[in-house]
């Protein structure tokens, strides 16, 4: 779990302020900050060491301090940058009623103008899509998002493939310098928790799923584990499994990262993905599996429901998925991940042997809610999880008191 700080070294940053200064500081930036410049970034510094703790974020709340910091985020740099920072702090406790009160007040406008400014900092536009992260782990933020209740369907989803294509396009950033499009990753894996999320990103005229795939190896965690998760929730739609086989060519880009140094023989390399087999030569022995247990998960998930019809473990057979996931299972130290990759192994095997007869789930299902409910799919693989299993498994927000420090989420300490 990550959230914003306040600079250590600054005044701010070391007060305990109480309830009352709060609202005084609220009240006297409310009144006197429009023509003081000064004063709002002394309140902005304020703010943000107070949304430190969750005792000074429901204090921020309750006296209406979302309503300058929204405000704020268009000011000075550093009043924009540290409104943007309190915000995602406030944001980050998943209480409804704090979404629902931004929603109000348009922040999701305020969002899409840092976001699209082309002079905008990345360590700004960083904070603002961190915040939009933040927003989207419930339902009601997620569908305002993707601004479902605008009756232009052409309007519709319009501001999200905006932000995907920018994250798709870039990714390419140098040590030490912020990936301004990251939390998109974890957009992506709130909004692909609804249908219309899952929709969007499977809409053949925007082609943004396949867009999204080559992120699986990118340096960036929160980047894997967001279109990881995308695309795990993508395959529960059964009825475009052929299109994700044949035409996204999904397989081989979730056996990538799941590969490690051991060789293939002969055999095992007939019939595999050309582009896969040329990736894992040029790699050899140096050859890494994913090292992060959630992505590994994530990925042999999506596997796994692609076998829950004949036709798509007769085109994973094809493709050779069984060495490197049998390898991977061999390797993998994580329990759940061995249990996932054994039901993958054991699916093809089985079939191969006794003759792949049956659909697993029946008739193909235009939802994700229906292949949840069969018991083929494991409880956690849910593509509409229960509010307490989306904070489990969101890299945003695992909530907890102490806001245990998670990496590659959209709450951290920053200087």
């Amino acid at each position: 779990r990550r959230r914003r700080s306040a600079d250590p070294e600054n005044m701010a940053a070391q007060m305990s302020i109480s309830d009352d200064e709060v609202a005084e500081i609220v009240q006297l930036a409310t009144t006197e900050g429009p023509k003081n410049p000064e004063l709002r970034k002394m309140g902005s510094e304020a703010f943000l060491a107070v949304s430190d703790s969750e005792h000074g974020r429901r204090s921020l709340f309750a006296h209406g301090a979302h309503k300058l910091l929204l405000k704020w985020t268009a000011d000075i740099e550093v009043v924009s940058v540290n409104a943007l920072s309190t915000l995602v702090n406030l944001s980050a406790d998943m209480f409804e009623d704090r979404v629902a009160a931004m929603l109000e007040l348009r922040a999701l406008d305020r969002i899409h103008e840092v976001a699209t400014t082309p002079e905008c900092r990345p360590e700004k536009r960083d904070n603002a899509m961190a915040l939009l992260a933040n927003m989207t782990t419930g339902e009601e933020g997620a569908r305002a998002s993707m601004q479902l209740d605008n009756p232009d369907p052409v309007v519709r989803g319009q501001r999200l493939r905006q932000y995907i294509a920018s994250f798709a396009e870039s990714g390419d950033v140098a040590e030490g310098e912020v990936d301004s499009w990251q939390h998109i990753g974890s957009v992506i894996q709130n909004i692909s928790q609804l249908q219309e999320g899952r929709d969007l990103l499977r809409r053949r005229s925007t082609n943004l799923l396949p867009r999204l795939l080559p992120h699986l190896e990118s340096p960036n965690l929160v980047r894997r584990r967001g279109v990881a998760a995308a695309a795990k929730n993508c395959c529960y739609e059964t009825s475009d499994h052929s299109w994700l086989l044949d035409e996204v060519g999904i397989v081989p880009r979730l056996l990538l990262p799941l590969a490690g140094p051991e060789p293939l023989d002969g055999v095992e390399r007939e019939g595999m993905d050309a582009w896969l087999l040329e990736q894992l030569d040029a790699a050899g022995e140096r050859k890494e599996r994913e090292p992060d247990v959630d992505v590994r998960k994530t990925l042999l998930g999506a596997i796994q429901l692609l076998c829950t019809e004949k036709a798509s473990r007769q085109a994973l057979r094809k493709s050779r998925a069984y060495p490197i996931v049998k390898n991977c299972d061999t390797a993998e130290p994580d329990e759940k991940a061995k249990e996932i990759a054994f039901n993958i192994i054991n699916f093809l095997v089985r079939d191969e042997e006794e003759g792949d007869n049956e659909d697993i789930l029946g008739p193909s299902s235009a939802t994700a809610g229906g292949a949840a409910e069969d018991a083929a799919a494991a409880e956690e693989q849910k593509a509409d999880p229960t509010p307490q299993e989306m904070a489990d498994r969101s890299p945003i927000l695992n909530k907890d008191d102490e806001f245990v420090s998670h990496e590659g989420s959209a709450m951290n300490q920053v200087d």
